[in-house]
């Protein structure tokens, strides 16, 4: 009974906690990437950003900007361009080099036409880095399928968790005023992340009134002691669910 007991509990655990910087199926979380510009402007000022004086003064012209690039990186080509709508951040001009297909990028004062930073590979800094990981793995064109299929995998298994369980929307920003207190921090301890689309994906796939695990992984001795005596339980904690199994059994 008791191995018993510790292997319901075991069956009912929730996942394992993951790192800070991962996603809910652990690939990098996309964090890093939304928060680019401010970890630049924190790590490396400036050249993320130009002098605050200059903000609202005219931008040179575009074929003024692009011959400076040219004189500044003679052995490369220019092949994007991007400007920001915050006028204090500073442009940013993809490169490949010539006779080959690196890409690399510079940092560029858009109203003097200063290089901030040299032509350098994407993934140089610490930002880059992580953005490189979070799209392809550090892996290139293969890491680019990796991520795609997984992509597909993810779209596919929300598609799917809405369909079988449509109904979790009516529970999901409960609060239950007239509950003890455990009960009632525990709705309003996550009643914020419910807009977290990790917690929708979650709550989806493991409804809290589904006590016993799906048939096809349920063993002969988990079937006989839950599904005849527990049909339907809200929110119980493991303890007392190995608690109960225990008192089950003779």
């Amino acid at each position: 009974p008791r191995s018993f007991t510790r292997t319901a509990a075991r069956r009912t655990s929730t996942s394992t906690p993951r790192p800070r910087w991962t996603g809910p199926t652990g690939t990098p979380s996309p964090a890093p990437r939304f928060f680019k510009h401010e970890i630049d402007w924190l790590l490396v000022g400036d050249k993320a950003r130009v002098d605050e004086t200059l903000v609202g003064s005219d931008r040179l012209e575009l074929d003024t900007l692009l011959s400076r690039v040219s004189d500044a990186a003679p052995g490369y080509e220019a092949v994007g361009w991007v400007w920001f709508l915050d006028e204090a951040r500073s442009d940013i001009v993809y490169l490949v080099e010539k006779d080959t297909s690196d890409w690399s990028y510079l940092l560029l004062n858009q109203y003097t036409g200063d290089i901030l930073a040299a032509p350098r590979p994407l993934d140089h800094f610490l930002t880059d880095w992580l953005l490189e990981l979070h799209f392809n793995f550090l892996l290139h064109d293969a890491g680019l399928a990796v991520t795609s299929l997984f992509a597909v995998m993810l779209l596919v298994l929300g598609v799917t968790g809405l369909i079988l369980y449509r109904g979790f929307w009516k529970r999901l920003f409960t609060l239950r005023w007239n509950s003890r207190l455990v009960v009632y921090f525990s709705d309003l301890h996550s009643l914020p992340a419910s807009a977290d689309p990790n917690t929708i994906s979650r709550r989806t796939a493991y409804p809290p009134d589904r006590v016993s695990p799906p048939p096809e992984k349920a063993s002969a001795g988990w079937a006989a002691a839950s599904t005849p005596l527990i049909p339907s339980m809200n929110r119980t904690t493991i303890g007392s669910k190995a608690r109960f199994v225990r008192s089950a059994i003779p």
